[in-house]
C-alpha cells in the first residue's frame, strides 16, 4: 500500500501553484500526512562596475521575511483544513532546492504546479517542474492550470 506519511508543496506564491493546493489537502487529508510548505527565494544578487557596486541584501532579507509571512499564511489556512504544516524558506535555484529538502526531508510525495508556458518561453527559461520530474527522489505530481486543460475538439 502507497504510505503518503510527508507530502512537500513548493509555492512560487503564483495563481498556478494555489492550483495544486486543493490535490496536497485532499492527499494529506486521505493519508494523513504531515505537509510541509517550501518557497525558494533566488539567491542574492550583485551588481558591480567600475563606477558602482550595488549591494542588495536587505533587499533579499526583506524578500525572505516576506516569503516567511506569506508561507506561515498558507501553512494557518492548512491548520483550518485540520493539517499539519511546517514552512521551509530557502535561498537558491527552486529546482534544486525542492529535491534537496525532498532528499534531506525523507518526502514521500511532491505536489507542485506547472506554468504550462509555451515552447519558445519553455526553451529559454526551462521548466522547474520537469527538472524536478527528472531529479525528485520520490513521486511527484504536477498540476496544470486549469485554463491549460486539454480539451476535446
Amino acid at each position: 500500500m502507497i504510505d503518503l506519511k510527508l507530502i512537500l508543496y513548493p509555492t512560487d506564491f503564483s495563481e498556478y501553484a494555489g492550483h495544486a493546493r486543493p490535490y496536497v489537502v485532499d492527499l494529506a487529508r486521505k493519508f494523513g500526512s504531515q505537509v510541509i510548505v517550501l518557497h525558494v527565494v533566488p539567491a542574492p544578487t550583485y551588481v558591480v562596475s567600475y563606477e558602482i557596486a550595488v549591494d542588495t541584501t536587505t533587499l533579499d532579507e526583506e524578500m525572505r521575511r516576506s516569503a516567511r509571512k506569506r508561507l506561515l499564511a498558507i501553512a494557518e489556512e492548512l491548520a483550518g483544513e485540520g493539517l499539519q504544516a511546517d514552512t521551509i524558506v530557502e535561498v537558491g535555484s527552486p529546482f534544486v532546492e525542492i529535491v534537496r529538502t525532498a532528499r534531506s526531508r525523507k518526502v514521500d510525495l511532491i505536489v507542485m504546479a506547472t506554468h504550462g508556458w509555451g515552447v519558445i518561453k519553455h526553451m529559454f527559461l526551462g521548466s522547474t517542474a520537469e527538472l524536478v520530474v527528472r531529479k525528485a527522489p520520490c513521486p511527484v505530481l504536477t498540476v496544470r492550470h486549469p485554463s491549460h486543460e486539454f480539451v476535446r475538439p
